[in-house]
C-alpha cells in the first residue's frame, strides 16, 4: 500500500465528454492513462463512430425515400395532364350501356375484354352499336364475338331493342 502508485487523474483543464476524446492531447497527461481506461475509451469512441455511421446512412435512406416519392408524384402529375380524359358525349355513353348488357349475356363475364368500336346515332335516342368482346366460354377457352347492339335513350335511361351476336 505504501508502495503503491495511485493512478493519475486527468488534468482538470480536460474537455472530455462520454463520447468523443476531443479534448485529450497527445502530452503527458495520455501518458498518465492506464492502458485499460484508455481502451476504453477508444472502444467508446469506435462505438459512436459506429452510431454516427448508422445514422448517416439512415438519414440517407430518408432522404432518398422523399426523392423518390416526389419524383412519383411529379410524373403522375405530368402523366394525368397528358392522356386526353374520354368525353360524355351520347355516343360514349351508349357504348358503356351496350357492354352492360353485352357483358351480362356472356357466360363468363368478369372476363370480358372489348374492342373494334363502332357507335352511329340513328336519331331520336336510337344508337347502333357494333364491336368485338373477348372472353371465356365454360371451357375456358377465350373466344372472339362480334355483336350488334341497338339500344334506345329515353329519360336518361337505357332500354335494350336488339342484340346480335354473329
Amino acid at each position: 500500500m505504501l508502495g503503491e502508485e495511485r493512478p493519475k487523474k486527468f488534468p482538470s483543464n480536460h474537455n472530455l465528454t462520454p463520447f468523443s476524446m476531443e479534448g485529450i492531447k497527445m502530452n503527458e497527461s495520455w501518458k498518465n492513462i492506464s492502458s485499460s481506461s484508455r481502451h476504453s475509451l477508444q472502444s467508446v469512441e469506435r462505438r459512436s463512430r459506429r452510431e454516427r455511421k448508422k445514422e448517416d446512412r439512415k438519414n440517407k435512406f430518408i432522404l432518398v425515400g422523399v426523392f423518390a416519392f416526389a419524383l412519383i408524384l411529379i410524373i403522375m402529375h405530368y402523366f394525368d395532364d397528358t392522356f386526353p380524359q374520354e368525353e360524355y358525349n351520347a355516343e360514349n355513353i351508349a357504348w358503356h350501356a351496350a357492354k352492360k348488357y353485352v357483358t351480362s349475356s356472356l357466360k363468363c363475364p368478369s372476363t370480358a375484354k372489348f374492342s373494334g368500336r363502332i357507335v352511329t346515332d340513328e336519331g331520336n335516342g336510337l344508337f347502333e352499336i357494333y364491336g368485338n368482346v373477348d372472353s371465356q366460354n365454360l371451357f375456358g377457352a377465350t373466344v372472339r364475338n362480334r355483336f350488334k347492339i341497338l339500344i334506345k335513350n329515353i329519360d336518361s335511361s337505357w332500354v335494350l331493342v336488339d342484340i346480335d351476336f354473329y
